[in-house]
């Protein structure tokens, strides 16, 4: 598949998820975590200006760019899983459904370093 695509595929789940969650009656602990629109919309909308810069991000069309637009496809796609992956887990503990987020985030941190730097040196 494409990077392109599944990226898009995480945006419009992330965006569902969030949707039906808004329109279904389960119970979110809004005085630890915030607004129920904020925990639901906040990260598919950085999603959508993650996603929107790279379509939108001006790469020049030649043959020796084609690298640099694998890696930066590369890279953004790490991105957009860690959020995507982020958004679950903030939806799982203000459902109240015990998960350890602490963990979470240097290992997403990790993989964004590892993607970045196995392609930096590339170009």
């Amino acid at each position: 598949m494409n990077k392109k695509f599944i990226m898009f595929i995480l945006t419009t789940l992330s965006f569902g998820v969030s949707i039906y969650l808004f329109t279904s009656n389960i119970t979110f602990d809004e005085e630890r975590f915030g607004a129920k629109g904020v925990i639901l919309f906040s990260i598919p909308l950085t999603l959508t200006l993650v996603n929107g810069s790279l379509f939108f991000f001006p790469i020049k069309k030649y043959s020796s760019y084609a690298r640099i637009k694998r890696g930066l496809d590369s890279i953004f796609l790490s991105l957009s899983i860690i959020l995507f992956l982020l958004h679950c887990g903030i939806l799982f503990s203000t459902t109240r459904t015990e998960i350890n987020l602490l963990l979470f985030i240097p290992i997403s941190v990790g993989i964004v370093l590892i993607t970045t730097a196995n392609t930096l040196p590339r170009f």
